[in-house]
């Protein structure tokens, strides 16, 4: 009997410790589209999950914002693209809603006041994109009443307008596709953002950062600097192969690099 209790028990630890039997490991909700949603200082800013139909004609992504310091600012701003919106985003379908034309930055832009002087009293900025994609922004700044605006402001319109010409990716595991969409001059920051955190720096001399993939083949990002990605290189059975895509102009958060590059 002491001998089946003990062979059970041996079982049992092995079972708990196979990897037959470990957790999946846990992915991160992260942009959907590569550099298009800016990152404030001293916010808090979490992703929610890409919903995109099955026709892939309606999609979207939202981030949420809320401000770390002491003052009540919120906001979740969203990209979409819908079909609905060239009738629903006109002048004069706005207009009905009570919408007040604005500028934000050089886009023509709408926004919805709310006038209750409650916490929950959202306004809402609407920023026409095309006849059926949009940047909608619903936010509050408690004494900072200009927040919702300014954070629209930090977009930019055009990287937003090109990312929407596609739907946002729904897997956040790691992937050679992946890295491909990396681009030389990012910063650490960005590429953890994209990817999420390497699996160890290896280099001597630069940081190189080391990501293995499931294959067992592994990627390896070469920065002289935190703040600049030089090269992106795929390693698998011997051979190496370059990644790293031209540069296509910065990603829209460059300029929040003094924030984030730690």
């Amino acid at each position: 009997m002491r001998f089946v209790l003990g062979l059970l028990c041996v079982v049992g630890v092995f079972l708990a410790s196979s990897p037959l039997w470990a957790a999946e490991p846990k992915v991160d909700i992260k942009s959907g589209w590569i550099g298009v949603f800016p990152t404030m200082p001293n916010y808090l800013r979490t992703y929610k999950a890409p919903v995109v139909n099955k026709d892939k004609t309606v999609y979207q992504q939202s981030a949420h914002y809320v401000w770390m310091g002491n003052d009540y600012r919120e906001a979740t701003a969203t990209l979409a693209c819908d079909p609905e919106f060239k009738t629903a985003h006109t002048a004069e379908a706005l207009k009905k809603t009570g919408a007040e034309a604005i500028k934000v930055g050089k886009q023509d832009a709408w926004i919805i006041r709310n006038k209750d002087e409650g916490k929950k009293a959202f306004d809402k900025i609407i920023v026409p994109l095309g006849d059926d994609k949009a940047l909608i922004i619903e936010g509050i700044g408690f004494a900072h009443k200009g927040f919702p605006t300014e954070l629209a402001d930090r977009f930019d319109a055009e990287k937003c307008v090109t990312a929407l010409a596609q739907p946002p990716r729904t897997e956040f595991g790691r992937s050679l596709e992946g890295f491909k969409q990396l681009t030389k001059g990012m910063s650490l920051r960005e590429v953890k953002e994209w990817i999420g955190e390497p699996d160890g720096d290896i280099g001597s001399g630069i940081h190189v950062m080391e990501y293995k993939l499931p294959d067992q083949s592994r990627v390896l990002l070469g920065f002289p600097s935190f703040d600049k990605l030089t090269y992106v290189k795929h390693e698998k059975d011997g051979k190496t192969e370059d990644l790293l895509s031209p540069a296509q102009g910065k990603p829209c958060y460059h300029a929040e690099r003094a924030y984030n590059d730690t």
